[in-house]
């Protein structure tokens, strides 16, 4: 689609039909879909040459100024510049206009692990039913996603063995969906420290 039209493409009819195009998990599609549903929606009426590194420049700072919420403006910015690579591809642009350096990187703040006395507490507060999974939540090096996929065939108690197998991550309408692990390194066998056999 070469010419001086080129580039009169919606970016939002585009970038709908980019995340539609790819073998996305579920996860992902929800992710962009929500990217470009609250933190793109500065392009979204705008053709793909309308966007220029300058307006890029201006929505990235507004977004960080505006919502301080570093780690979801990196990820929408790593969408946005996946988006108009393709286009350069396309060639429906000529450059990508995101060239901003270390705007997609995320700093995620430490996390604070609970000591052995929360562990315990959070484990008594959810009843038998669940306490295990807040144990192996804790103790066990499982995804949350993991945890959802186990079953009890994956679980040998003679060895304190688990069999990681599958995940079922959750959704963003809250509905959980069965799937692979994150990685092929995801399929593993977990040994339990000794104390959770009880």
């Amino acid at each position: 689609m070469e010419g001086p039209d080129a580039g009169a493409v919606g970016f939002r009819v585009y970038a709908d039909k980019w995340v539609e195009e790819r073998e996305l998990a579920p996860l992902t599609q929800d992710l962009y879909r929500y990217l470009l549903d609250k933190h793109l929606t500065a392009f979204a009426d705008l053709d793909l040459d309308e966007i220029t590194a300058p307006r890029v420049r201006e929505w990235r700072a507004e977004r960080l100024r505006s919502t301080g919420a570093k780690t979801m403006t990196a990820k929408a910015y790593r969408l946005l510049k996946a988006v108009m690579e393709t286009a350069v591809d396309d060639e429906l642009v000529t450059r990508n206009p995101c060239r901003i350096k270390g705007a997609g990187k995320e700093k995620a703040a430490e996390r604070r692990i609970a000591t052995v006395g929360q562990v315990d507490a959070l484990a008594e507060a959810m009843g038998m039913r669940w306490r295990l999974m807040v144990y192996l939540g804790a103790y066990g090096p499982l995804r949350p996603e993991e945890l959802a996929g186990l079953r009890r065939k994956d679980i040998d108690l003679d060895t304190l063995r688990i069999r990681v197998r599958a995940a079922e991550p959750e959704r963003m309408n809250g509905r959980r969906v069965q799937g692979d692990t994150k990685s092929e390194a995801g399929v593993r066998t977990v040994v339990l420290p000794a104390f959770l056999r009880r």
